[in-house]
């Protein structure tokens, strides 16, 4: 939203004024839910498909967040989605063995909303 003042300032040179702004993005998506489907310590895979009906998302990227024990720990990576619903992927773990649990976070892409996943304890 913006619009223009009703009376000009001298200071604008007698043009009308702009004044201040809004800029709203809305962007429409279909809902999405990510699964994790092996959480490892080096390795990370899942799927992500639209809600209801289970079909698999075949575009965007998967942000993947691997958290240690102790608050503050965590280091994140990225994974594409396959044209399947699936993401996978391996990773150097700095955390080691004090890694702990891991998440995935859907980015979204072209009409397909954003979503994530609760965390799941590490499996190996």
């Amino acid at each position: 939203m913006a619009g223009w003042a009703a009376r000009p300032f001298p200071a604008d040179c007698g043009a009308l004024t702009l004044t201040g702004g809004v800029s709203l993005r809305v962007d429409a998506g279909r809902a999405t839910a990510v699964a994790i489907e092996h959480a490892g310590r080096t390795t990370v895979s899942g799927n992500v498909r639209r809600i209801p009906h289970g079909e698999p998302v075949p575009a965007g990227l998967v942000l993947v967040a691997v958290r240690g024990r102790e608050p503050g720990q965590y280091f994140t990576v990225t994974m594409d989605v396959r044209q399947d619903g699936t993401f996978a992927g391996d990773f150097r773990n700095p955390l080691g063995q004090d890694a702990a649990t891991v998440e995935a976070h859907y980015l979204g892409a072209i009409s397909y909303a954003p979503s994530e996943c609760r965390p799941e304890p590490l499996t190996d």
